[in-house]
């Protein structure tokens, strides 16, 4: 698991972190003050050549079919860290000091562009809904109100 931290500066970036408790599951599972926890994959190699040859692509369309797995079974709307998966595929040369890695964050694309049926201010579309909670509010403050004097 990673963590993402959202930035509330306009100017700076959000922060994502891969660290050490991301491989422990128990501890990863714990989210940090104010970072969501995204479940990501690790795929570790041996040599440099692994890591060169490893086919990307299918393990990037691997991920990304696990979020659309996910949407389609409502477990993305139960949990919806889910559909801030991850992949990190990694090559640590320890003699050296040398690391290569990639990083994929899955996104679905449709087969064609998805299209907007129709569109209407919120006000329009949820008349009723707006109108129930301006009359639950006006109750709560009128009894608020009246059991304060």
């Amino acid at each position: 698991s990673g963590f993402l931290t959202a930035s509330r500066h306009e100017q700076i970036g959000s922060l994502f972190q891969v660290q050490a408790a991301s491989l422990d599951a128990a501890a990863a599972s714990g989210s940090q003050q104010g970072s969501s926890v995204c479940p990501g994959q690790l795929l570790l190699t041996n040599t440099l050549e692994s890591f060169k040859r490893l086919d990307k692509q299918t393990a990037l369309a691997t991920a990304a079919a696990q979020v659309w797995d996910d949407i389609r079974s409502g477990a993305a709307e139960q949990q919806p860290g889910l559909l801030t998966r991850f992949l990190l595929l990694a090559y640590g040369d320890l003699k050296h000091f040398v690391f290569h890695y990639w990083f994929a964050f899955p996104a679905l694309k449709p087969p064609s562009p998805f299209q907007q049926l129709a569109a209407a201010p919120l006000t329009t579309a949820y008349t009723d809904l707006h109108h129930k909670i301006t009359a639950a509010a006006d109750h709560w403050r009128s009894s608020s109100s009246s059991s304060s004097s």
